[in-house]
């Protein structure tokens, strides 16, 4: 059985930690879940910070292995993205499989359709194809890094 902390800092006392600091710690077991929770709570009362209660939670990563229906948790969001059991293609191309996969959240995407409405490309009338793709490719391709959280969802 498989299991994540989530977990982000409580900034109340004036530090501030870059998003890319804020941990997910996968364990094996929701016993050993809770005990690296306590763990972490533990170390940062020492330096005098907390963890956010409203964003500290243990999540059951469900997929096609895992069956587990009674988890109130079974997704968690980070950096723009939705990390939940998703249907996804199988590499050998010989079938799909149930994984627990991330994807772009609801939020991020529309934050994304928001900006590209706000483009008004509809507008663009005078401007050429070439131009309009010159334009828009670099900003809809995203960094290279964007690439390596992608699957092929089935």
């Amino acid at each position: 059985m498989s299991r994540e902390v989530h977990v982000r800092f409580c900034e109340s006392r004036g530090v501030r930690f870059p998003p890319a600091t804020l941990p997910v710690v996968h364990c094996v077991t929701e016993r050993q879940a809770r005990e690296v929770l306590a763990a972490l709570e533990e170390r940062m009362a020492e330096v005098g910070l907390e963890l956010h209660p409203g964003k500290t939670r243990i999540v059951y990563c469900q997929d096609g292995k895992r069956r587990r229906r009674d988890c109130p948790e079974t997704s968690f969001t980070f950096l723009g993205y939705t990390f939940r059991a998703r249907k996804a293609k199988k590499a050998d191309g010989s079938g799909s499989y149930t994984g627990f996969l991330p994807a772009v959240s609801k939020d991020a995407l529309k934050r994304m359709s928001e900006e590209v409405r706000s483009w008004r490309i509809h507008l663009r009338t005078a401007t050429e194809l070439q131009d309009l793709a010159a334009w828009i490719n670099p900003i809809v391709r995203g960094s290279p890094g964007d690439a390596s959280l992608l699957h092929d969802v089935a």
